[in-house]
């Protein structure tokens, strides 16, 4: 069993006015579950992957969702995300971080869009599980996430269980990091 994103956004306590910025939505899952819970916020769904984008686009146009405006970016480039500094009070990666070339710097990207106090939402793989995740070379174990984001200007608000194959941790920005 997988993750399901309505559980791990429990972990969040969120008003309904929340900007959220989702970095590599995927299939588009944590964005659709954010946009149904912040009835007057309103999600960036950021992908490199257009095709990802566009799937997304339609799925909230059926869905008559209009609180999402779909981007397509380079998050691993500091500046990459067209998006004004501090924007998000949530910022959220699920399973980006092991398919970036800088992590680092994604996560430098990260810091510049979310507000002094507000939080980032990691979530990744925890080992390659015989090909069912990524290679080992491309696994970010949560100990060096945890590092990383520290060096960035978040520290840990806590760790969220998760089931087998994931990692999750929530962490808070501290301060502006040049």
């Amino acid at each position: 069993m997988f993750i399901h994103p309505q559980e791990i956004l429990a972990e969040i306590e969120t008003t309904g006015y929340e900007h959220v910025v989702d970095i590599g939505v995927g299939s588009g899952a944590y964005t659709l579950a954010l946009a149904s819970k912040l009835s007057h916020g309103h999600v960036y769904a950021v992908d490199i992957q257009r095709h990802l984008l566009t799937r997304l686009a339609r799925q909230l146009h059926d869905m008559r969702i209009d609180n999402v405006t779909c981007i397509h970016a380079n998050a691993d480039m500091l500046g990459g995300i067209p998006l004004k500094d501090e924007i998000a009070s949530v910022t959220i990666m699920s399973n980006t971080l092991f398919q970036s070339e800088h992590p680092q710097t994604m996560l430098k990207e990260a810091a510049r869009l979310t507000h002094t106090g507000g939080l980032l939402l990691l979530i990744d793989w925890r080992d390659s599980f015989s090909g069912l995740g990524p290679t080992p070379e491309q696994i970010i174990s949560e100990k060096e996430a945890i590092k990383m984001a520290m060096q960035v200007g978040f520290s840990l608000e806590k760790e969220i269980r998760t089931e087998k194959h994931h990692w999750a941790i929530l962490l808070r920005r501290n301060f502006t990091h040049e």
